[in-house]
């Protein structure tokens, strides 16, 4: 894919010199005493942090993926990836409805992608509510298949752009990359799955991602 080599070389060269940035924001995070100099300091680290995950989202999309399949915890690994976001959806005033959660499901995944699947679905339903909401969880093992699907009650995908989701670089959101929807998708498809998303104008979205069981 030659689009996919140049985003991941353009990519590449962007990793060193943000690399320094946030190292000597984190300096003057941690030395400054001005409290105004500090909080511009603090303010320069977040947005390089917010590069720093743009970039290895390029990367991932850039690069062919090697599966590293190890066996994962996927209900303890989702648990995790909802306890560091656990304070923003509270100040959201969104509420995590996970009723239909198996306790354990032990399977072999690259747990560094599925992570970020886990994530990338995440922080989509979180920013579809900025004035709060329900989210449905539902992880559980079916016909040989896990089945994780998040239902948001936020504002919903419109029809005429319904396909263009996944689209390189399409995103309706101010910060977006446009990039999510299409990594997650590239993710679960090297594992072998399949991810199907459901969406009405006005009342919320639903994403499933469905992964065959590798038992442990």
């Amino acid at each position: 894919m030659a689009v996919g080599r140049v985003v991941a070389g353009v990519a590449h060269e962007i990793k060193n010199p943000l690399f320094g940035i946030s190292s000597v924001a984190q300096i003057f995070e941690r030395e400054l005493i001005n409290p105004i100099h500090r909080e511009l300091a603090q303010a320069l680290l977040a947005e390089t942090r917010r590069l720093n995950h743009l970039v290895d989202e390029l990367l991932v999309y850039g690069r062919p993926m090697k599966l590293r399949a190890e066996r994962c915890d996927l209900s303890r690994l989702l648990e995790e990836v909802f306890q560091v976001h656990r304070r923003e959806i509270r100040e959201k005033g969104i509420v995590v409805r996970d009723e239909q959660l198996v306790p354990k499901i032990i399977t072999y995944v690259d747990s560094g992608q599925i992570r970020q699947v886990f994530l990338n679905l995440l922080r989509n339903a979180v920013d579809a509510m900025p004035r709060g909401g329900e989210i449905a969880l539902t992880l559980l093992l079916e016909d040989r298949y896990i089945i994780f699907s998040l239902a948001d009650e936020g504002e919903g995908i419109p029809a005429q752009i319904f396909d263009r989701v996944y689209d390189l670089f399409f995103t309706t959101k101010k910060a977006g990359t446009g990039l999510g929807l299409t990594i997650c998708r590239k993710i679960v498809q090297d594992h072998g799955g399949e991810i199907i998303l459901e969406s009405t104008e006005g009342k919320g979205t639903t994403v499933t991602v469905k992964l065959p069981y590798r038992g442990a």
